[in-house]
């Protein structure tokens, strides 16, 4: 399983979009679920950094190259929504590095 996190700011005046478009997930989980599998992705997970002003977005596939791939070409209207979601609402930092993994088999 490969890993992403990526860390974003978000924009001046746009916390509450952002907050809103996290609400919007968490009601359309059907539709989301599908478009996980569709690209491939095992774990999505978002997070906040202790200010607010920074979240980060964790990624589990077996095809992170794949997943990616599919995520810029995908159709499906939540993953469209989204990239516009994104682009108007979060400026991109960068991603970050992966210092250890542990699991328990």
């Amino acid at each position: 399983m490969e890993f992403s996190l990526v860390q974003y700011k978000i924009l001046p005046k746009k916390r509450e979009m952002w907050l809103n478009w996290c609400d919007e997930l968490k009601e359309a989980k059907a539709e989301i679920i599908d478009g996980l599998k569709e690209r491939g992705v095992l774990i999505e997970a978002c997070f906040s950094d202790v200010s607010g002003e920074n979240i980060f977005i964790f990624i589990a596939s077996d095809d992170l190259e794949k997943t990616t791939s599919i995520s810029n070409s995908s159709n499906q209207k939540i993953i469209q929504k989204r990239r516009s979601i994104h682009k108007y609402t979060l400026e991109f930092v960068g991603v970050l590095s992966q210092m250890y993994n542990l699991s328990v088999d």
